[in-house]
């Protein structure tokens, strides 16, 4: 093996983890979408989509959240990058109403019993740190400007998240 080719070995070696473009975890944002996340590398740029489903009733209660964020790296360190990202997300709910007194028993739900169907889309923008915890695990904390609930309500939303990169 000649010198410059060792060298290159040893620098790819040296930021491995400058190489993963995958990866798998959960995430919990607001904006960035709940659950199971996978996301994508391509140089500075990543996409992440995220999904959960959260079933109370399978027929009367239940709520889908899906996710999508871009996100841009600003600077690379080796333990912690910085970043922004933009971040929407869509919400799909039915809930049963529910009229019962403190203390009362409600009824079981019934056919006829009234269910609402809601969407709910919402977006945000902010910056964000990926702190790399092991070789191939990192931490992703988010803080950005969000517009909730089909863009009625305006304010400051966290995320956070947990890749294994691969």
């Amino acid at each position: 093996m000649n010198v410059y080719a060792r060298d290159l070995q040893d620098t790819v070696s040296d930021n491995k983890e400058n190489y993963f473009i995958h990866g798998v975890g959960g995430v919990w944002g607001n904006t960035t979408g709940k659950g199971l996340a996978y996301r994508h590398r391509v140089n500075d740029f990543s996409v992440q989509l995220a999904f959960m489903p959260i079933v109370r009733d399978m027929k009367y209660d239940f709520e889908i959240t899906t996710g999508l964020t871009f996100m841009y790296k600003l600077s690379d360190a080796k333990y912690v990058d910085l970043f922004v990202y933009q971040a929407n997300q869509h919400r799909y709910l039915t809930e049963s109403s529910w009229n019962c007194s403190p203390g009362e028993i409600c009824p079981s739900v019934v056919p006829w019993w009234p269910v609402e169907k809601k969407h709910y889309y919402e977006a945000s923008i902010g910056f964000g740190f990926d702190f790399l915890l092991w070789n191939r695990l990192s931490l992703n904390l988010m803080l950005g400007y969000a517009a909730k609930e089909n863009f009625t309500k305006y304010l400051i939303e966290p995320g956070a998240g947990l890749f294994f990169k691969f």
